[in-house]
């Protein structure tokens, strides 16, 4: 019977560095699930701010952007339509001023803005 109790004693022995070793593991473990966990939940909210501002781009977009687009567009047309109007008055009543004067003005209208 000697040798029976041995066997037992070493099976003890044996199972008492088991359940260290799977408690240390499963301690291990649970750490590990904690660190993925916090980072899921950093992804989430970092995820859930991105959306917000991706609403408020989409919401400025179709709110301001598209009013800004047509007034800049009715702009461009008031502007092209002027020009035509100049455009057609200096048609009907040409320049007065001989090609040497109008020269002269052009060289010091282009010095006037060189300087400034």
């Amino acid at each position: 019977m000697d040798g029976a109790t041995e066997i037992v004693k070493q099976a003890s022995r044996s199972g008492w560095e088991a359940m260290m070793v799977a408690a240390v593991l499963i301690a291990c473990i649970g750490f590990l699930v904690s660190i993925i966990r916090a980072w899921m939940a950093q992804s989430n909210e970092r995820e859930r701010r991105m959306s917000e501002r991706i609403d408020k781009l989409e919401d400025f977009q179709t709110n301001e952007l598209k009013l800004l687009t047509v007034q800049c567009k009715e702009a461009l047309d008031r502007n092209s339509h002027a020009v035509d109007g100049f455009t057609e008055a200096l048609h009907k009543n040409p320049c007065l001023w001989s090609a040497d004067r109008q020269a002269k003005l052009l060289e010091q209208f282009v010095e006037r803005v060189r300087n400034e």
